[in-house]
């Protein structure tokens, strides 16, 4: 529950337009790596979320 509560917190530091998604989704994925995860050898994550970015986003703004 970690992992994402830092990524929902880093997206709300909002300096630009887009937000920090890339960052988000980078450190995620390097917590995820740490914590035992090989998720980023087998899933792109960014692909992910760019494929499902409608369902990505308003996940994003239910958290917020």
């Amino acid at each position: 529950m970690m992992i994402p509560t830092f990524a929902v917190d880093l997206m709300c530091i909002k300096p630009t337009d887009e937000g920090m998604g890339r960052l988000a989704r980078l450190f995620s994925l390097l917590l995820m790596e740490k914590a035992g995860f090989d998720v980023g050898r087998y899933v792109s994550v960014g692909r992910l979320c760019e494929r499902h970015a409608a369902a990505y986003y308003e996940a994003l703004n239910a958290c917020t």
